[in-house]
């Protein structure tokens, strides 16, 4: 994470790839500040999803990452409709319905007692990458 908080390392992953990989891609979010643009199929339920500029075949369902990262979208929308964290435990993650942001739930994972990663949707991803461009 730089000095205005966009992540230095940004990927993109298949869902069914999030899942398979869940334990290294926390690693990865953990150790390098990682946040992972997760594509989805349409019939998966991402929401709102958005074209994903560099594969608009496939859209953006979310984004996967550091909490200190994607948490400051909370700053930026009206808490009382969007920002509402739901803590979930890594071991108790089954498939990738788990990790979706949805309208009243953000997933909040937390390992050992420690938040670890969180899920926003693609629309709030876009407000804070417009954020930082604004920075």
């Amino acid at each position: 994470m730089n000095d205005r908080g966009r992540p230095k390392l940004v990927r993109r992953i298949d869902g069914t790839q999030l899942i398979a990989n869940l334990a290294e891609v926390l690693e990865e979010i953990i150790s390098r500040g990682a946040v992972y643009l997760v594509h989805m199929a349409e019939d998966r339920g991402a929401g709102d999803a958005t074209p994903d500029p560099a594969n608009p075949a496939r859209p953006i369902g979310f984004a996967f990452g550091p909490p200190q990262v994607l948490g400051r979208v909370f700053a930026l929308i009206d808490e009382m409709e969007y920002g509402w964290p739901r803590d979930v435990q890594v071991s108790e993650v089954t498939g990738l319905p788990d990790l979706i942001p949805r309208w009243h739930r953000h997933p909040l994972l937390w390992r050992d007692g420690t938040p670890v990663a969180m899920s926003i949707n693609a629309a709030e991803y876009q407000q804070l990458q417009e954020h930082w461009d604004s920075s």
